[in-house]
């Protein structure tokens, strides 16, 4: 439903956008050099929303468990989307500072918090395992902020973002089926979306008029919800994950565009820039560098982010989690290396 809802109604958004300016222009920092409406998430967004309600109703009708989902529960997770709606459509339109997208994102984090979904146990990350309430708030909402912000920053070429997401969705969809099979189709929807999304993102033709940028609604909408299911799939799942290991493999989806944003800011104060200043030293920007066309670089990072994904589920059946973390932070920082010395 999501990805048929997503696809009729994808044109006409696209249309309204370009007839009211609401697009991107391009400009040296940018590496598309047309205009493109930028609110292709608004559509996604929504398209997923509608078919959650159906799927919910589909399921309560046909009395399939909920494994103790409460509506009270659900009703300020949808205030939380509902605030990253609002503020990404506005920041797109308009465009906001970053204060004031940190304020909501840090709203919706404690909202998150407030209906249950907090993290409680580190599954012996550093040595730690069940924490105090407190810190899996403070925790969570900075996990909400620093996720919603590096999938945000990542967005920088058609269909990475997405494609990040897809991976991610699809993980969790399978992940959270045995545990909560309600939020398993959450997932589903939104993967719906995203692929038809893809199609006018990754295929469309600005000159066509048949091409759009997700935004900031969609990337802040996608940071929030993977971050929701990393957290939901860290405290509800043993099974199909590993117990002992559950951390790593819970937010192993998250890996790549969390490490990449880390390395980035590192390199902009380094250099005395602020955290915030866009730049083009952003992993796709390497492989952009090295001569890769974008969807090429898209399907690598995604392939990338499904090598990462696969080797800390296999790792994390034999070592401690602390161990494939620094495994993983290695491997990384090396790609890094050799990406950085191909420029040259």
């Amino acid at each position: 439903m999501a990805f048929g809802l997503t696809l009729l109604f994808m044109p006409g958004v696209i249309k309204y956008a370009l007839n009211r300016g609401m697009y991107d222009k391009p400009n040296e920092r940018k590496i598309h050099d047309e205009i493109v409406p930028r609110i292709g998430g608004v559509v996604f967004l929504v398209a997923s929303l509608l078919s959650m309600l159906a799927g919910g109703l589909m399921m309560y009708c046909n009395d399939v468990t909920t494994n103790g989902v409460v509506m009270q529960d659900v009703a300020l997770q949808l205030c939380a989307v509902c605030i990253i709606f609002a503020v990404g459509l506005i920041d797109d339109i308009k465009g906001l500072k970053y204060r004031v997208k940190f304020v909501a994102q840090f709203l919706t984090g404690v909202l998150l918090c407030a209906s249950g979904v907090y993290l409680k146990d580190f599954h012996g990350m550093c040595g730690l395992h069940e924490i105090h309430p407190a810190i899996g708030w403070l925790i969570t909402i900075f996990a909400v902020i620093y996720c919603t912000n590096a999938i945000n920053f990542i967005d920088g070429i058609d269909g990475q973002a997405s494609s990040i997401a897809v991976v991610a969705m699809g993980y969790y969809a399978w992940v959270l089926n045995s545990c909560a099979p309600v939020y398993a189709v959450v997932c589903l929807c939104v993967v719906g979306a995203l692929l038809a999304f893809m199609r006018f993102n990754v295929l469309g033709k600005a000159s066509a008029r048949t091409k759009t940028f997700m935004g900031d609604t969609g990337s802040l909408f996608l940071g929030l919800v993977m971050t929701f299911m990393g957290v939901l799939a860290c405290n509800m799942c043993a099974e199909p994950l590993n117990e002992d290991n559950c951390f790593v493999m819970a937010f192993a989806p998250l890996f790549l565009p969390c490490l990449d944003v880390v390395r980035v800011v590192i390199h902009r104060v380094r250099f005395g820039n602020s955290p915030f200043m866009a730049d083009k030293n952003h992993i796709h920007h390497k492989l952009l560098a090295i001569g890769l066309s974008h969807h090429k670089v898209s399907l690598v990072v995604s392939l990338l982010n499904i090598l990462i994904i696969v080797v800390a589920c296999v790792l994390a059946q034999y070592l401690d989690v602390n161990f494939v973390i620094a495994i993983l932070l290695i491997v990384y920082t090396l790609l890094n290396v050799v990406l950085t010395k191909l420029m040259k």
